[in-house]
């Protein structure tokens, strides 16, 4: 459940277009961007078994994101453009630390 404050993600699309999205604090990143109506698969619906939420995070945020547990590193593995970078969507928490943040859709 969010704290009502509202998180700023700018967020790069597929045909290379950003788009600034708001959500709530406490609310997925996947879910953000897939009610925004934004180019995103997210096939497994946010439980971590596939690699369609696939981002790229701006590296000047990757410090406030916790580290990616084992399942989602196994999962990004499986991508077609890993990098170091990479994360899956439905792992990540917007929180206050994160108002701002940029990412760009890689999907599958």
């Amino acid at each position: 459940m969010g704290t009502n404050e509202k998180i700023s993600v700018q967020v790069m699309d597929t045909n290379h277009t950003w788009k600034e999205i708001k959500a709530e604090s406490g609310s997925i990143l996947m879910r953000a961007i897939t009610g925004a109506k934004m180019d995103m698969e997210a096939s497994c619906d946010g439980e971590c078994a596939c690699s369609t939420c696939h981002v790229y995070i701006d590296p000047q945020w990757l410090q406030y994101l916790p580290a990616p547990e084992d399942e989602e590193l196994m999962m990004i593995d499986y991508t077609d453009k890993p990098a170091k970078n990479s994360r899956l969507a439905c792992q990540i928490k917007l929180s206050p630390e994160l108002n701002g943040m940029k990412v760009t859709i890689i999907g599958k």
